[in-house]
């Protein structure tokens, strides 16, 4: 008995080793200058979680001029990622007044600016970047990232890939735009444009449920039921 409590301990160690080593790694690889924005990303979450609206666009505000003080980061997707989530936090709030009120009205506006200034962050950053090789790519980090000092190969191949993986995910994103312009139109009585906006996520993004039961609303028809196998393991993105 003893000696199966020393291997299992053993074991633990082993395994606690590893994934310090793992993470220490990935910390390691991270841009240092974003490192903040990770953390004002988390009081975010926690202020929508809180339905606290106004501290959510408070940290979203920052967290956009922080990354506007990059040059590397300040027309990148994730800008577009901030604006789509100051346009959520607005349409949320929009969606929790009545139609008589005059402030819905003004929220939904609001929220479809931002959701056109995240559009328009979008297809510039995507035309930018898909238009490089693998060496330009190299090329263009090994320049954005110059004053890095430390861990630098490990930093700019980690960035690499987050951009590779966001240029090849570009539809999906614009998808989620789409459906909700779609549905802040629909919220504004523009029945016809809230479809085209539906009809255009789903062929940006065909397992977009969301856009395609809302479009099923509009038709009159049943919400489609997911698959149990496709909520539990979500489509490969695309």
């Amino acid at each position: 008995m003893k000696k199966l409590i020393s291997i299992m301990i053993l074991i633990t160690i082993i395994g606690l080793t590893i994934s310090y080593i793992y993470y220490d790694k990935q910390n390691k690889a991270e841009d240092p200058r974003t490192l903040d924005i990770g953390k004002m990303y988390k009081n975010y979450n926690r202020y929508v979680r809180e339905n606290d609206h106004n501290l959510a666009l408070a940290v979203l505000d920052s967290i956009e001029f922080a990354y506007k003080q990059i040059d590397h980061y300040k027309n990148s997707y994730e800008v577009g990622v901030v604006y789509v989530n100051k346009s959520a936090v607005y349409l949320t709030q929009a969606l929790n007044l009545d139609h008589k009120n005059n402030q819905k009205e003004i929220l939904l506006n609001t929220s479809e600016e931002w959701l056109e200034k995240a559009l328009l962050i979008y297809k510039n950053w995507d035309n930018e970047y898909k238009k490089f090789t693998d060496q330009e790519l190299d090329n263009r980090l090994n320049k954005d990232f110059d004053e890095i000092k430390r861990n630098k190969i490990n930093i700019i191949k980690k960035r690499k890939k987050k951009i590779q993986l966001a240029l090849y995910e570009i539809n999906r994103r614009y998808s989620v735009i789409y459906t909700n312009l779609g549905i802040i139109k629909r919220h504004k009585l523009q029945f016809e444009e809230s479809i085209e906006c539906y009809i255009k996520a789903i062929e940006l993004w065909d397992e977009n449920f969301t856009a395609k039961n809302n479009l099923n609303v509009l038709r009159g028809k049943k919400p489609i039921k997911q698959n149990f196998i496709k909520r539990l393991f979500p489509p490969e993105r695309k």
